[in-house]
């Protein structure tokens, strides 16, 4: 694990949301210089902005780190179901997942 690997991985995650790098930088409270310096490998992040950079992107800190297996290519409607549930303030998340448990159950 060196450092412009966990950058690249912050960037791919990053785009897959997508998120500009100015947006992720508010997120989790650093300068978007900053980020651009760890997305591009000049400056290595500590274990706790890990953490925050994960929880922003919705992912988990481990596949940050290191070269976790892809997940599985979601159809377009699966897609669209995790834009707008990522889009979600946290505290309604909770509720879409209820509606889709209780739709989705015979």
């Amino acid at each position: 694990m060196n450092n412009g690997e966990v950058g690249a991985r912050i960037r791919t995650a990053r785009k897959r949301i997508p998120l500009t790098q100015r947006a992720l930088a508010a997120a989790v409270g650093v300068a978007p210089s900053w980020m651009s310096m760890v997305e591009n490998g000049h400056v290595k992040a500590n274990l706790q902005r890990i953490e925050q950079i994960a929880h922003a992107l919705d992912v988990h800190p481990a596949s940050l780190l290191y070269d976790l297996p892809s997940p599985p290519e979601l159809s377009p409607d699966e897609d669209a179901l995790l834009a707008a549930y990522r889009a979600l303030h946290p505290n309604h998340r909770p509720e879409l997942v209820s509606i889709a448990t209780r739709w989705a159950s015979p």
